[in-house]
């Protein structure tokens, strides 16, 4: 008895497509939760950039490919719409992040809630500290440092206060990805 799922590629990729369609849904709605104003409260003058722990977190569990993919549509769809930044910078500065974060869950740290955070420490500081560089310090604002101590630590902090329900998100996602692996291998002999 031949069994087909060794060699047939389909149920494969049926996987792959729906993860993907799941993870570009969610990007989108997180894209659109974080751009709609007044939607997420304010906690001392900033507000949570969601796109980044989904991006790091879906490249936790999709490597440094999809990482940077999903930080590269995730950037692009939130530079469409932030008309303070440079078209084009939060794609490539979200790309950058997740294929780092997918290149250290692969080659250095555990999948863990802990990696995932002190991973998301790092890239929040390194996003922060460029932003405020090349659009306050750069630019000779007056205020700049009034905007790190108001906009972007209060900004970071949050940020890194909601990454672990994105955490346990794409975590749950990817558990039932696996579960229902099952269901997708059982297609294919139809």
């Amino acid at each position: 008895m031949n069994n087909t799922n060794e060699t047939n590629p389909l149920p494969r990729l049926r996987r792959r497509y729906l993860q993907w369609t799941v993870y570009g849904l969610l990007v989108l709605l997180v894209c659109v939760i974080q751009l709609t104003p007044r939607l997420i409260p304010q906690i001392y003058g900033g507000q949570p950039l969601l796109v980044i722990p989904l991006t790091v977190m879906i490249a936790f569990y999709t490597g440094p490919a999809g990482g940077a993919g999903a930080g590269f549509a995730a950037g692009f769809i939130w530079g469409v719409y932030d008309t303070t930044r440079l078209m084009g910078y939060s794609a490539l500065v979200l790309m950058i992040a997740g294929c780092a974060a997918g290149l250290l869950v692969q080659n250095l740290l555990r999948n863990n809630l802990m990696a995932a955070m002190l991973t998301m420490a790092v890239i929040l500081i390194f996003w922060g500290t460029l932003d405020w560089t090349l659009f306050y310090v750069l630019v000779a604002d007056p205020e700049a440092t009034e905007r790190l101590l108001r906009s972007i630590i209060p900004c970071t902090v949050y940020t890194l206060a909601v990454s672990p329900l994105f955490y346990g998100l794409i975590t749950l996602i990817y558990k039932r990805m696996q579960k229902n692996a099952g269901q997708f291998d059982n297609m294919s002999d139809q």
